[in-house]
């Protein structure tokens, strides 16, 4: 597990838009390329806004992998390169020259199964020159970011900590499934929002949460459970059917989560899910 500290400047009255997707999965011929850009361009187009990724950026199935790989999920525009061997290069260039034009606000990227069966597999990390291209930090497969909102003037701080997780476990069925699966690490990590993705099965879920300040007073200080979603489609359009299809996979809606962090006067920072 990585822990990380980042500390994002922010005026009174100035909310702080967080950006989380995951199982982008560029380089299948079922990305949504123009659903993911929409998303970051309307999302990120906020004084400040950062965007977080909890893994799976790119496809990264090769032959070797006999379980999952056919050649009819691979986007066109990989197989018709002048060096079709370097295939994982081409996903990982691709990958970062959509993230390009927000370098700067990525508070870091996670590591998904993908990813890491290549690593295994060749001993090479295609995540790690993903995260070196764009310099950004590598939040490998689990992680515990403690975010310091702070006000330039009078360097007062709110804090927010982020836990994630690619996830687990095979691809649920069924919503209320994931819901279950990842509710559970809200018993063992200390977190405001927990993150997780794998199952391409979107859900965010707001808990209320009581305890009280150093002040002897009680405090509200929600936690936000979700699941980032996918940008990859679920359905082919033809005969050759995708992997999700041969495992009975329900379709998905397609997206990411965005949540509006507001510093408010108690010390911390409230959050609000936005739709």
């Amino acid at each position: 597990m990585r822990c990380l500290t980042k500390t994002i400047p922010y005026h009174p009255g100035e909310s702080v838009r967080l950006v989380f997707f995951s199982d982008v999965h560029d380089g299948s011929r079922y990305f949504a390329r123009n659903h993911f850009k929409r998303f970051l361009a309307d999302s990120m187009n906020h004084p400040n806004a950062y965007c977080l990724s909890v893994g799976d950026n790119v496809d990264a199935l090769v032959p070797a992998d006999a379980k999952r790989f056919q050649i009819s999920t691979v986007d066109e525009k990989f197989l018709v390169s002048e060096a079709p061997d370097e295939i994982l290069d081409a996903q990982a260039q691709d990958f970062v020259s959509l993230l390009k034009p927000y370098e700067g606000r990525i508070l870091g990227l996670g590591l998904g199964n993908h990813e890491q069966a290549i690593a295994k597999r060749y001993g090479f990390s295609i995540h790690r020159q993903i995260c070196r291209d764009l310099g950004a930090d590598d939040l490998g497969y689990s992680f515990l970011l403690l975010l310091k909102l702070t006000d330039p003037a009078n360097r007062r701080t709110r804090s927010l900590t982020v836990y994630g997780i690619h996830g687990f476990g095979g691809g649920g069925r069924t919503e209320g499934g994931s819901v279950t699966k990842y509710s559970r690490l809200v018993q063992y990590y200390s977190a405001d929002i927990f993150l997780s993705g794998h199952d391409h099965s979107p859900f965010s879920k707001k808990v209320a949460r009581i305890g009280i300040n150093s002040k002897g007073k009680i405090q509200h200080r929600d936690l936000i459970l979700a699941n980032t979603g996918s940008f990859m489609k679920t359905l082919s359009e033809g005969s050759c059917p995708s992997w999700a299809e041969t495992m009975g996979l329900p379709p998905r809606n397609l997206g990411g989560l965005v949540v509006d962090v507001i510093p408010d006067s108690h010390g911390w920072c409230s959050t609000k899910i936005i739709e």
